[in-house]
């Protein structure tokens, strides 16, 4: 499964990085493929909180996976907004009552609520982003990256451009999707810099653009002067803070360099769209998918950092980056994902 999923990740890696690049604008359908297949009565559905669906990239980034499936296979798509993820239930029944096949949720709360309907409608299969379970129902799939993998390089790259010494990170909703980026973080900046200070708070919020904004401004005025925001839709309120202060930010989940082409040295991504549309690729020809998680990072090509600018980032240090990749593809160095490992991690460095 690594290897169909890898095969399919990297041969659309440039056509969805064009996507990505798109980032913050609206999701733009006419760049998906035509379609190359009959129509058929295998449909999919997801479910999305409206404000993420305008602001997130992580969230346009799933409807993107969706809508390039729809556009290949012609299957038909159905997309129920909700306000909150208290909506979730209501919303995912209707999709049941619409007939659909495979039924989405992105991210670990909207995921919380999917399963409760999971478990009222057996034969039909789930799936969640960010989603990654121990036990996974039959019906269930869980759809998880290796951020910490990505974050690990992007930790790095602000290190390297800082110059206080003094560096940030800002997580949405505590969970451990998010401690993931956290830790890589502060892993790639301890591998650049053993004694850099990384501040951490967190917003309790994937929605509150305005909360994170503050959080940005007490933190570069509190002397860090790079910030790494995993905060959903609500991370756009950093990168403002970042072009009002001329201070470098490091952006999420696509490329945000058009929200701040000054100050975004680069952005830690998750090629959601490829994995989501794998799955329902595989679910509508029939293939069992549920009961498992899929775990995906760089050695499938699921997520990494932006391309990178000389104007951030010296071909030398290009270099070094580009190593830490292929050290952490062939996992000659391991990258910790949680606090413990963290605490017990000793760079590799060759």
């Amino acid at each position: 499964m690594k290897k169909g999923i890898r095969f399919l990740l990297l041969f659309v890696f440039a056509f969805c990085l064009v996507a990505c690049q798109e980032n913050e604008k609206d999701v733009d359908n006419t760049k998906s493929p035509v379609a190359t297949h009959k129509v058929s009565d295998f449909k999919v559905g997801i479910v999305v909180g409206k404000e993420e669906a305008k602001k997130s990239g992580f969230v346009k980034s799933a409807v993107y996976g969706l809508d390039n499936f729809e556009k290949k296979t012609g299957c038909e798509v159905s997309i129920k907004e909700v306000e909150s993820e208290t909506g979730v239930v209501e919303a995912a029944k209707e999709l049941v009552k619409e007939k659909c096949d495979l039924i989405w949720a992105v991210g670990v709360i909207y995921g919380e609520e999917l399963l409760k309907v999971a478990k009222e409608y057996p034969d039909v299969n789930f799936a969640v982003v960010d989603g990654k379970y121990e036990d996974v129902p039959d019906n269930v799939t869980g759809v998880c990256f290796r951020s910490n993998e990505a974050a690990f390089l992007g930790g790095y790259i602000a290190a390297s451009k800082s110059k206080t010494g003094k560096i940030a990170f800002i997580g949405g909703m505590t969970s451990d999707v998010i401690k993931g980026f956290e830790v890589g973080y502060k892993a790639g900046a301890m591998y650049y810099n053993e004694n850099i200070i990384v501040e951490t708070k967190y917003s309790e919020s994937f929605t509150d653009a305005q909360l994170v904004k503050g959080i940005a401004k007490e933190l570069y005025d509190g002397g860090c002067d790079v910030l790494f925001a995993a905060s959903g839709a609500a991370g756009v309120g950093a990168i403002e803070e970042a072009v009002a202060q001329g201070k470098y930010i490091v952006g999420v989940d696509v490329d945000q360099s058009s929200l701040g082409e000054d100050v975004v040295i680069t952005s830690v991504l998750k090629m959601v769209d490829s994995a989501v549309e794998y799955v329902c690729l595989r679910a509508k020809e029939g293939i069992d998918v549920g009961g498992q998680n899929m775990d995906y990072g760089l050695s499938d090509g699921a997520v990494g950092v932006s391309p990178y600018s000389v104007d951030f980032i010296p071909l030398s240090e290009q270099n070094k980056i580009d190593n830490l990749k292929e050290m952490i593809v062939s996992d000659r160095l391991v990258v910790p994902e949680t606090q413990k490992e963290l605490e017990e991690f000793k760079p590799v460095r060759e």
